[in-house]
């Protein structure tokens, strides 16, 4: 920018000098005029430098309106992936881990009160347990987990394992178990996983 304002300072004083010395001018109007020209030159490279500040203030605006938007949008897909990954019941919470988004769903523990009756109205199923919230995985019919409330005179029933992760404050008498097949759809026979998906569970 120094080089351009000295640029058109110099053109401008050239050409006064010039134009001076064939019209006869005194020496101080050549001075005068070799002034004016230069504080030309100079306000024009003051000009330029404040459009181009300017311009860069507009960029850097609209940057930071983008990672502003960006950030609001990867907060919002943050928190329905959280909400889609708790399961709260009366008695316990489910809080699945972040990679299973996307790859399971969820048979809620109220979605068929039949199915999965309050414990506390004394109406179990023929399995006796209640509250029950099934997980599959995402395009199987095979349940992958369950978390169910039993009177704790009974134990999950058939080929499973089952882990029992104590009682609800609200609910003594009963037991909230954790299940996992025993067999896939194959009949190969699976890992225990009660322990691991145990954590994912908390009581109330």
């Amino acid at each position: 920018m120094r080089r351009a304002i000295l640029a058109v300072t110099f053109t401008c004083t050239l050409a006064v000098l010039l134009v001076g010395c064939a019209a006869g001018v005194t020496e101080e109007q050549l001075e005068q005029a070799k002034k004016e020209a230069h504080d030309v030159g100079y306000q024009q490279g003051a000009d330029d430098a404040e459009k181009k500040a300017q311009d860069n203030l507009e960029a850097i605006k609209r940057e930071m309106k983008q990672k502003a938007q960006e950030d609001l949008e990867a907060a919002k897909a943050d928190a329905v992936m959280k909400a889609a990954l708790t399961i709260d019941t009366p008695y316990y919470t489910i809080q699945l881990p972040d990679e299973w988004y996307g790859n399971f769903t969820v048979v809620p523990y109220d979605s068929d009160p039949a199915y999965n009756p309050d414990p506390t109205q004394g109406h179990l199923d023929g399995y006796g347990s209640g509250c029950r919230t099934v997980i599959k995985k995402k395009g199987s019919a095979e349940d992958y987990l369950t978390v169910a409330v039993l009177t704790d005179n009974w134990h999950p029933q058939g080929s499973v394992y089952g882990m029992a992760l104590g009682s609800p404050s609200s609910l003594p008498g009963y037991l909230v178990y954790v299940s996992t097949p025993v067999f896939d759809g194959n009949s190969n026979t699976l890992t225990d996983m009660t322990a691991d998906c145990a954590k994912y569970v908390s009581l109330k």
